[in-house]
């Protein structure tokens, strides 16, 4: 079951792209051939029906021209900390989040040596 935090992220996630998709003039059928998927599937992304994943967000990013955080700009419903409480409820809602924030944060680090420092830090903090 999708708890509400999870069904308002996708949803603000949603209005965002197409938000931006129609200040840029393009189309849903051009938004989906651009990332392999149907008009249809973009249509359930813009209304938050269908969550969209990190890796196909970063492509739509790059084809809308703006960062990763663009899209939670103005979101504010529910805390990073709030849905980190909920993980046993939804483990999966609760990763995804923390995935697209993290990797819109570390998008903006231009500074190649700097990536590869947080990497090699992430790596010796972690469990493998």
């Amino acid at each position: 079951m999708i708890d509400s935090s999870t069904y308002n992220i996708d949803r603000h996630v949603g209005e965002k792209l197409r938000e931006r998709r129609i200040l840029l003039g393009i189309t849903q059928k051009h938004l989906a051939s651009q990332n392999g998927v149907t008009f249809q599937q973009i249509q359930k992304y813009e209304l938050g029906k269908n969550r969209i994943s990190v890796g196909r967000l970063y492509r739509i990013a790059k084809i809308l021209q703006v960062d990763m955080d663009y899209f939670f700009d103005g979101y504010e419903d529910t805390s990073i900390s709030e849905i980190c409480l909920e993980t046993e409820k939804s483990s999966t809602s609760s990763i995804d989040l923390i995935d697209y924030k993290f990797l819109a944060a570390f998008s903006k680090v231009k500074d190649k040596k700097i990536q590869k420092a947080l990497l090699a830090f992430l790596k010796s903090v972690s469990d493998d």
